[in-house]
């Protein structure tokens, strides 16, 4: 039976406050089912297959997601690594902004929470999108499904956004209500976040004593809605883009 049904508009400020937190993610995408295999080059295997990582950073206020790689390394000062609920280590890290087009990151979010509003930057097809627009009111359902990760007991919420199901598992052993993207609102940081054939799995967690300075996006002057980014992808406006070939042998929908 289903516990209740849980509305939130945005993340409760209270939840939030105070709460200075980075955030490791790791993303993967399911594996192709076993027909559609063989009309896939192995460099588009090993990329559906290959760990993507992103950092979600947030202070009191605000909180950046954003893609970062594996290599350099640099220090975290006085932050706390949660390995697991029972147990604490200091550590150094070796992830470093990777994604960037004229030294700015690409698909990163820029979410504040006081003022309920976020940016989010993508690349499309070798265009950057910038898009601003209200924090999203999502409506979600816990369930009763509860389990274990990394030793923290996790519970079973799903909501809709923008027609698409979203699963989220989430913890209230760190009742802190934030996540990968928008996604947002739960009484507990979501540990894992399946979108279609994307998983986001928590890696590592830093609670940090001091605050964590934040830098906002730079300012565009062409900002675009998420209804009118949506409406552009519609329209078919990056068609011309795309190189488009028949395949006789392929399975009845590729």
């Amino acid at each position: 039976m289903k516990r209740f049904l849980f509305i939130l508009a945005l993340v409760t400020f209270n939840q939030l406050a105070g709460q200075n937190i980075k955030i490791l993610y790791s993303l993967y995408f399911d594996k192709p089912e076993k027909k559609y295999l063989k009309f896939l080059t192995p460099k588009a295997v090993e990329q559906l297959t290959t760990k993507k990582y992103f950092y979600l950073q947030k202070n009191d206020t605000s909180s950046i997601f954003y893609s970062v790689t594996k290599g350099k390394v640099f220090n975290d000062i006085d932050s706390t690594v949660v390995i697991s609920k029972n147990k604490q280590s200091i550590t150094k890290h070796t992830y470093i902004n990777e994604v960037t087009v004229d030294n700015r990151v690409v698909d990163d979010y820029y979410i504040n929470y006081k003022k309920k509003y976020y940016i989010n930057k993508k690349l499309v097809f070798g265009s950057l999108i910038n898009i601003k627009d209200t924090l999203p009111v999502l409506k979600w359902q816990i369930l009763d499904s509860v389990k274990k990760f990394n030793n923290f007991t996790i519970h079973k919420a799903t909501t809709t956004y923008r027609n698409t199901r979203v699963i989220a598992w989430f913890t209230e052993d760190i009742p802190v209500g934030i996540g990968p993207g928008i996604f947002q609102g739960l009484p507990g940081l979501i540990m894992k976040l399946k979108i279609e054939q994307a998983n986001y799995e928590v890696e590592k967690v830093q609670f940090y004593k001091m605050h964590l300075p934040l830098k906002m996006p730079d300012a565009v002057p062409n900002y675009i809605s998420e209804d009118q980014f949506y409406r552009m992808i519609n329209q078919n406006k990056y068609k011309s883009k795309i190189i488009e070939k028949k395949c006789a042998t392929c399975p009845k929908g590729l």
